[in-house]
């Protein structure tokens, strides 16, 4: 018989989140554990291999791995608390990176995301600015890229439905956590239980939601905004080979020089 803290954990996940690997991972679990006598009752197996089943259909939503969020960037220490400076090698790198900040590879993201990351604001100002100035705009791209994933993944959530087998599961559960409750004691808790985790998911899938719609509106509003101030008697629409993730910046091609004028105005500005 599988606890209700263990159900919980299934039911409260967001399946748009979940693969076909973490649904076969848990699987596997309970047939182990159903050789020891702890497995799942007839109705918690039905639960599991239905739920299962339609977190597998959900197989080819798209999914986007951010740079900053790549297992390289996050393994970079925050701030560099010894105050990390860019060396001529660096500044060698960056000045060959593409221009276009579309045209800035993946891997090349992630090691700008690592960077960022590392230099320490407080202790390194100048290199700081210079290095966010080339990752902010390759960033917009990706966090759009991000959003966009997100909403097709609220698309999938809405039309989601849990099992209906999953109250009888959770009133097995419920009744071998509390020994002696009556039958039909356990599946009221069941459903009342079912009904506040889902709330409380929807919730936290409404404010995803939210958040990347508040992400793309804002990179649209920034892109807008450029284009009014370089060209006001023109729309972005009306710019062939622009959108909310492209970059209006003007171009930099000295970076070293532009890191050394930033220097000088930090020690004017101290």
């Amino acid at each position: 018989m599988l606890s209700t803290g263990r159900l919980l954990r299934i039911l409260d996940r967001d399946p748009t989140q979940m693969t076909k690997a973490m649904a076969g991972s848990m699987a596997r679990v309970d047939a182990s554990t159903a050789l020891h006598g702890s497995g799942p009752s007839k109705a918690q197996a039905k639960f599991l291999t239905e739920m299962m089943q339609r977190i597998d259909d959900l197989k080819e939503l798209p999914t986007y791995r951010h740079p900053e969020q790549d297992a390289k960037a996050l393994k970079t220490r925050d701030g560099m608390g010894d105050g990390y400076q860019l060396s001529q090698a660096d500044l060698a790198w960056l000045e060959r990176l593409p221009r276009d900040p579309a045209a800035i590879t993946y891997d090349d993201a992630v090691a700008l995301a690592s960077m960022a990351r590392s230099i320490s604001k407080m202790h390194s100002p100048s290199d700081a600015r210079l290095v966010n100035a080339i990752w902010n705009p390759v960033k917009e791209i990706h966090d759009a890229a991000r959003a966009r994933v997100e909403l097709t993944h609220a698309d999938a959530y809405a039309s989601f439905t849990v099992p209906a087998s999953a109250v009888a599961a959770f009133a097995d559960a419920i009744e071998g956590d509390n020994p002696g409750m009556h039958p039909a004691e356990a599946l009221a808790q069941s459903e009342e239980l079912i009904r506040k985790t889902l709330a409380a998911r929807n919730r936290e899938r409404e404010r995803k939601v939210e958040k990347a719609q508040q992400v793309l509106d804002g990179l649209q509003s920034d892109a807008a905004r450029r284009v009014a101030l370089d060209h006001p008697n023109t729309s972005p629409e009306a710019r062939p080979g622009r959108d909310a993730t492209s970059s209006d910046a003007p171009v930099i091609t000295d970076w070293a020089a532009l890191r050394k004028g930033l220097a000088m105005l930090d020690e004017l500005t101290k």
